[in-house]
């Protein structure tokens, strides 16, 4: 599937009108402040914030095992980037996604930022 079709079929962007996320999505990807990353059926956007640090919004159609697989790749990616700071709301799908970051070796914190519920030191 394409980073596209990933984002329209998403069961948490259908809350946020997925048209509209993607037509978002794009115009931030073309300012350059934005970048995708996909593995498997998963797509994760990154939103510059500042000097090394991001926003991050994960969009999946993948079943559990391929989304962690997904998740491994994100993890790896960022870690090898010049990234500092990653920050993400509270998730749609509940905590599960931060107990599976947790899992990974990822130390997932109260965010220093108000209108973000959580943060990750790279």
């Amino acid at each position: 599937m394409t980073p596209s079709e990933i984002i329209l079929r998403d069961q948490y962007s259908q809350a946020d009108d997925p048209k509209k996320v993607l037509i978002a999505i794009n115009r931030i990807i073309k300012e350059g402040h934005g970048v995708l990353l996909q593995k498997n059926n998963s797509v994760l956007f990154l939103i510059r914030l500042g000097e090394g640090d991001v926003e991050l919004h994960l969009y999946t159609v993948d079943p559990p095992q391929s989304l962690a697989s997904a998740i491994q790749y994100f993890i790896e990616k960022i870690k090898a980037s010049d990234l500092k700071k990653v920050y993400f709301i509270k998730p749609k799908s509940g905590e599960q996604i931060v107990r599976m970051l947790k899992t990974y070796g990822v130390d997932i914190q109260k965010s220093d930022r108000k209108e973000y519920s959580y943060m990750a030191k790279v």
